[in-house]
């Protein structure tokens, strides 16, 4: 049995660039971190044994993120994005190793790639815990911002399905696989139902959990694989989940953290 607490899209935004308070009051800097930390004392009160953090820690504008030379965006203001970006990492990552716990931590489409890759690395994609497998999916969104698992992740996801080894597996990925209301913006995978197929078919898989869609949604059953996305933590109540997997079993409770 393992137990593992997941929360997903912080958006904490940084403090020279609120641009998407604009539309959404909820994102907040960092006086969401509290919070953050209440998650980490729960999660060794639950005697979990990891905590899994699935993208968009920060939010930061798009616009910003696909800036380069020849953009328009001064160079002083990218430097200034990268360091904010890196200083508000370090503060995660500090608030989630005091729960002495294994932690997987991957990026989002609003995070930036750079800054995160120097304070929570590019490794780290893989852990075996309690007879588990457990893979991080570091998935992208496309110019279409329809999101794909190709190149070397596609690779490891295929592999990962034909393991001819016993230990069941446990995918996070930042993006949802589960059909969830794509009317407003494409949240799913663009090949979700090749990807569904497949994992039902493998029969390793135990549990596939992502992110990216704010309301979250419940576990749904596609043969032994359970998928389901967690709600965003930036908006109240705070919503995060613990999981209480078997190798035919997965239990699902969520809670709220303490508001604001």
């Amino acid at each position: 049995m393992i137990r593992i607490v997941q929360l997903t899209d912080l958006h904490l935004t940084l403090p020279s660039f609120q641009e998407h308070r604009r539309y959404d009051p909820h994102f907040s800097g960092g006086s969401l971190l509290p919070r953050v930390a209440d998650v980490v004392t729960r999660a060794t009160e639950e005697k979990a044994d990891l905590i899994a953090v699935t993208g968009d820690l920060l939010d930061i504008p798009a616009e910003l993120l696909d800036a380069g030379t020849g953009s328009g965006v001064p160079n002083a203001t990218l430097d200034l994005l990268a360091r904010e970006a890196g200083e508000a990492y370090l503060e995660v990552r500090t608030i989630l190793r005091k729960a002495g716990l294994p932690v997987l931590v991957l990026p989002g489409n609003h995070d930036h790639p750079a800054a995160f890759g120097s304070v929570f690395g590019s490794g780290g994609r893989e852990l075996e815990i309690a007879g588990f497998r457990i893979l991080a999916f570091w998935d992208a969104e496309r110019p279409d911002h329809v999101p794909e698992r190709i190149g070397s992740e596609r690779r490891r996801f295929e592999e990962a399905l034909t393991d001819p080894g016993p230990m069941p597996q446990i995918h996070f990925q930042h993006f949802p696989i589960n059909p969830v209301d794509n009317r407003d913006y494409p949240h799913n995978y663009r090949d979700r139902e090749l990807m569904t197929t497949k994992l039902a078919a493998a029969g390793k898989v135990v549990l596939a959990a992502g992110g990216h869609y704010h309301p979250g949604t419940p576990l749904v059953r596609e043969g032994d694989c359970a998928l389901t996305v967690c709600p965003t933590f930036c908006h109240p109540p705070r919503p995060w989940r613990l999981y209480t997997i078997t190798k035919k079993r997965v239990g699902m409770e969520e809670y709220h953290a303490a508001t604001p």
